[in-house]
């Protein structure tokens, strides 16, 4: 579907001439579109106008904003709305040409993420030209976006540019430039301009000085929002360099007898060191400012105590005497700590042992208990690592029972996670958060590629169904797969075929990169209890970059993912489904585009950090 997003002020005159000039430039293409009109508090008969347009056309919606709020907040407004893969942005005031959206959509396809119009020959008056070519060169030149006509009002975007834009001000203009910051590629093309034959401009010199401090907000923030002290500490070091440099130069000439008390270089010397030194101490508050306001998005401190066990392994936690007498040394560590007043404590993932010392530290406060994992559902049941109804078994199980019915609550990852745990340890409730992914690493920039490739990241563990990864593999010899990890069932990639390659690590940082370069990303395929219960970590990735994700049909994926909307669903352990699948998504570019967009959808409703920070301080101030 394509979506039109209209901004609308005081255009009663124009919104029925512009929906019959989208009808005829849109119906030819035999694409279901629809039109967003956003009444931006107009003052005369333009919302009667879209209200009689709505009754009469089913394709249209009309969203209406209390007050004039600006153009920025109206595109906010549509884009919230836009249900299609494709956003387009027109104009209401028809000197916006809708016979060229097909040929911005034609550009689109050429594997960009925006395309905006540029008005060659614009028809508004000269002032008004010389103040936007001013405009877009100094735009160009702090941001690094070489636009001819930044603020052109006809713009096409794929779904997952405009998703979760944060628009005020006169941030309507930089929109390219905001999406260049997280990656999108970014298009122009030529477009007709008309005279304006309704209502008047609103746009004066006021506008463009304040979208050039708008402008300053934009490239300070995407450039330097999570690493400040790379400007303000670039600016102190040189400038206290500087002076350091003078005040020694001055300090010889002192030295060979030069008087020095009257010359203001000594000024300028101490000047230069002093601000020096408050830029860059500038910097490094900024840097715990930054730090602090990712920790507490939603009001919430986080204090964290960690000591390492398993933080140098590449297989994740593993036993062993060695790893023992390491993990009891932690244990004792945390257990001797002196305890923080804090309001409720939170023990992560592995932490089944890390209860007795968070008992001792909470003195009476709650205890939540994140353990993502059963230690007798992993070790027992999905890896085999201990017989059912061992020794070994029953230890684990009492274990898991033990902590579990010591927190005040437990949170799991998927419903179906829950229900486990509660029969497992007898509880009431338990309480459910997705993981979600670091959005500081996972955010969009996928884009299909030139050579389609299969991506599978993660432990070679009985969960991740490698045997079934492998078998689809040998079924698709025109495909490359590409395996990134290793672990239990490593060997059994000593005879995998010819198109899979196999790196047995990749750095953390790397990740992102992997999965944006691929055709699609493999989740889990594996068949035991686990493998029905969980999302890993590396489907919320997936659907993080906006990359098209290939999982098993399992109750804990239908939690979060519709099958052929936000990813595409194949029976556990079945080879031949997952081949046909891949195969699908690497011969239908226009598939993995639907799919990788309503994954990311999908994402930013369920699993994004705003969403979980929301989740998880409502779960905390239960227990408060």
């Amino acid at each position: 579907m394509i979506s039109i997003v209209v901004p609308v002020h005081d255009e009663e005159r124009s919104v029925a001439l512009l929906y019959d000039e989208l009808r005829s430039a849109l119906e030819p293409l035999g694409t279901p579109w629809e039109v967003i009109f956003v009444d931006d508090g107009s003052s005369d008969g333009t919302f009667g106008a879209l209200t009689r347009l709505h009754s009469a056309e089913e394709n249209v919606r009309v969203v209406r904003l209390r007050r004039n709020f600006g153009k920025a907040a109206a595109l906010g407004a549509g884009f919230d709305q836009a249900r299609g893969e494709i956003v387009v942005t027109i104009d209401g005031d028809l000197q916006d040409d809708p016979a060229e959206i097909p040929r911005l959509l034609a550009k689109l396809d050429e594997d960009f993420d925006l395309v905006s119009g540029w008005k060659t020959r614009r028809r508004d008056p000269l002032t008004r030209r010389v103040l936007s070519r001013i405009f877009n060169r100094v735009t160009g030149l702090f941001s690094g976006v070489r636009l001819h006509d930044m603020n052109c009002g006809l713009k096409a975007y794929r779904a997952e540019v405009v998703h979760g834009l944060r628009l005020y001000g006169e941030l309507h203009r930089f929109i390219p430039v905001l999406a260049h910051y997280r990656g999108f590629r970014i298009a122009e093309l030529p477009v007709n301009h008309r005279p304006r034959g309704h209502g008047r401009s609103r746009y004066g010199m006021e506008r463009y000085l304040r979208g050039f401090l708008d402008l300053l907000t934009v490239s300070f923030i995407g450039r330097y929002r999570h690493r400040p002290l790379h400007l303000f500490g670039g600016l102190g070091l040189v400038l206290g360099l500087i002076g350091t440099a003078i005040l020694v130069y001055l300090t010889v000439l002192k030295i060979l007898g030069h008087a020095i008390g009257h010359r203001p270089l000594l000024m300028l010397g101490v000047l230069l060191l002093v601000i020096g030194m408050q830029f860059f101490s500038l910097g490094l508050i900024s840097e715990m400012i930054t730090s602090h306001h990712e920790e507490r998005a939603h009001g919430v401190e986080v204090d964290e105590e960690h000591v390492s066990v398993w933080d140098d392994l590449r297989h994740g936690w593993t036993a062993g005497p060695g790893r023992a007498l390491r993990l009891v040394a932690a244990e004792a560590r945390l257990f001797t700590r002196r305890p923080r007043k804090v309001d409720v404590y939170l023990v992560g993932y592995p932490g089944h042992f890390d209860l007795l010392a968070a008992h001792r530290a909470a003195r009476g406060r709650p205890i939540v208990f994140n353990p993502l994992v059963s230690l007798a559902d992993t070790l027992v049941t999905d890896r085999g690592r201990f017989r059912p109804r061992s020794p070994a078994a029953r230890t684990l199980e009492a274990i898991d029972r033990r902590a579990f019915r010591s927190a005040d609550l437990v949170v799991a990852d998927t419903d179906a996670h829950a229900r486990f745990f509660a029969e497992l340890a007898g509880l009431d409730e338990v309480a459910v958060c997705f993981v979600g992914a670091e959005e500081r690493l996972f955010h969009p920039g996928w884009r299909p590629p030139t050579s389609f490739t299969a991506l599978f990241v993660g432990k070679l563990i009985p969960l991740q169904g490698v045997e079934t990864i492998l078998a689809a593999a040998r079924r698709t010899p025109q495909i490359p797969f590409r395996v990134v990890g290793s672990g239990q069932l490593g060997p059994l990639l000593a005879d995998r075929p010819a198109n899979v390659e196999h790196v047995p690590w990749v750095d953390y940082e790397r990740l992102p990169g992997e999965i944006r370069r691929a055709g699609c990303s493999l989740g889990i395929f594996g068949t035991s209890g686990k493998a029905q219960r969980v999302i890993p970590n590396k489907a919320y990735q997936a659907l993080a970059c906006g990359a098209p994700l290939v999982t098993a049909d399992t109750p804990a994926a239908r939690e979060l993912l519709v099958n052929g909307e936000s990813a595409l669903l194949v029976p556990a352990g079945d080879p031949e489904a997952l081949a046909e699948t891949v195969l699908r998504l690497a011969s239908d570019t226009d598939l993995a585009r639907r799919v990788a967009t309503g994954g990311r959808a999908a994402y930013e409703r369920h699993a994004s950090e705003t969403v979980l920070g929301a989740r998880w301080r409502g779960i905390i101030e239960r227990l408060l």
